[in-house]
């Protein structure tokens, strides 16, 4: 198929390898800040901006709520950026960076249309601009008369732009059929993202609110950024998924789930009243864990950008869900910092190395017991104690090759440990079973050779039973 010259000049501008990415990132972001600040003028709800005295907490609240809008439409337009870029990858079959760029160039190209269009239209007077709502199933194929005729032209030209991109690189009638298919699912998808995200959220029946929507956009731009590493050959998403050890993920998940029964049975209930913010912090645990494993592993290319990469999602992903979230991670990862680089270095240090590690698990169950509902102040001391004790004893295990002396000292610790559970839980009925598992631990940390895969395996099996006791067999008086 013959492609005018000018359009394949223009698709090659759009992705210019000779531009650095990051010119066309800040090009994106400022015609994204543009397009907010026109919209002020071109959207008919009220924005109260005004410099005020910080002591008026009503002025102040409005002031958050105008920067939580913002954030908002900013998250909307980078997922809806990294979708394009997805699409143009998968039809086109260029490189991610290529796509990436012509993604960026596309909506640096008509992203400020719709409010211009419709400060036109209504000669200044605005139109209110909105998510769709659509009431039956087959409104979910075809745009809705509700959205702005600014919006409608953009939708628009979105669509014959990318046709006329993947004609251009393609140079296939069917690929570009498919493509413009594609990319006209995701505007539809991208208007009606309130009802997407209230399938993920059984409190928001009745309503949604703008921080549902965020962590639905945060979550749908974690997606996009998996799948994006997993289209790329830099070899980061192998390196991430590399770090995927199941035993240790489900230990870290389940500590945090037994955080939360602790506070209160019913976790699943509690889980799809917010199942967003639940899988926001699952992603927080599985990056935080990846980067602590890329600490513990041999040098290897690429690694301190892995680390970097991995860090600022992770951050995301927690800060998307609530600040004491975000702070608990914070507090977490760089407590791994301390742990591992100079001048510090703890984990060189007794005792204390695996003291770090086990304020992290107090972290995690208490994250847990926050999530759940509870307040900080009121989570048992008790359970720090515990781990900051025993896990620091038990975690020694990992020493055990280097000082064969602590087998028996790990082993105890072990057992103990089991034992104490039903004290700790003030549940007679779990001495004997406790005291069974803490028995074959025992046995199984002493045998020759020692099999310490199968400790592990046990410890999981012991949390499980622990969360399902807790949440459907413990009896509340």
């Amino acid at each position: 198929m013959k492609i005018p010259h000018f359009l394949e000049k223009i698709t090659s501008f759009s992705q210019d390898e000779n531009i650095p990415l990051t010119y066309y990132i800040l090009s994106f972001l400022g015609i994204i800040n543009l397009r907010n600040f026109l919209e002020i003028f071109s959207d008919t709800a009220m924005v109260p901006f005004s410099i005020f005295s910080a002591s008026d907490p009503n002025l102040l609240m409005s002031s958050v709520s105008i920067g939580i809008s913002f954030f908002h439409y900013t998250l909307f337009w980078i997922a809806s950026v990294l979708l394009f870029s997805i699409i143009f990858t998968l039809i086109t079959g260029d490189i991610i960076q290529k796509s990436l760029r012509s993604a960026l160039s596309l909506v640096c190209a008509i992203g400020i249309f719709a409010p211009i269009i419709d400060l036109i239209i209504s000669k200044g007077k605005g139109i209110d601009i909105r998510y769709v709502h659509p009431t039956k199933l087959y409104n979910l194929f075809f745009f809705s008369a509700n959205i702005t005729p600014g919006e409608t032209i953009t939708a628009l030209l979105s669509v014959i732009l990318s046709v006329l991109y993947f004609l251009t690189k393609t140079k296939s009638l069917v690929k570009t059929l498919f493509g413009a298919i594609a990319i006209y699912f995701a505007l539809l998808a991208a208007s009606i993202i309130p009802l997407l995200a209230k399938f993920t959220c059984s409190s928001c029946q009745d309503g949604i609110s703008i921080i549902t929507i965020i962590r639905f956009l945060a979550l749908f731009i974690f997606i996009e950024i998996l799948t994006l590493l997993a289209l790329g050959k830099s070899g980061y998403f192998k390196m991430l998924t590399k770090q995927i050890k199941i035993k240790t993920i489900a230990q870290l998940i389940f500590l945090f789930l037994i955080g939360m029964s602790i506070y209160q049975a019913g976790a699943a209930k509690i889980i799809f009243s917010n199942l967003v913010g639940f899988l926001l912090i699952l992603a927080t645990i599985w990056l935080g864990f990846a980067i602590y494993s890329l600490f513990i592993n041999p040098p290897q290319a690429g690694k301190k950008t892995a680390i970097a990469l991995f860090f600022g999602m992770a951050l995301a992903s927690s800060i998307t869900v609530n600040f004491t979230t975000f702070f608990f991670f914070a507090l977490s990862i760089t407590s791994i910092f301390i742990y591992f680089l100079p001048p510090l270095k703890l984990c060189r240090v007794p005792i204390l190395s695996k003291t770090v590690l086990c304020f992290n698990i107090i972290l995690l169950v208490m994250l847990g017991w926050l999530f759940s509902g509870g307040e900080i102040l009121s989570f048992p001391h008790i359970f720090s104690f515990y781990i900051l004790v025993f896990f620091t004893g038990c975690l020694n295990i990992t020493e055990i090759e280097s000082k064969p002396w602590l087998k028996i000292f790990v082993s105890l610790f072990y057992l103990i440990s089991y034992c104490l559970l039903a004290f700790l839980f003030l549940e007679p009925l779990l001495i004997i079973p406790c005291a069974i598992l803490g028995i074959i631990q025992f046995f199984l940390i002493n045998q020759k050779p020692p099999k310490y895969e199968n400790v592990f395996s046990v410890y999981l099996l012991t949390l499980i039973c622990l969360f399902i006791w807790l949440n459907f067999l413990r009896v509340y008086s």
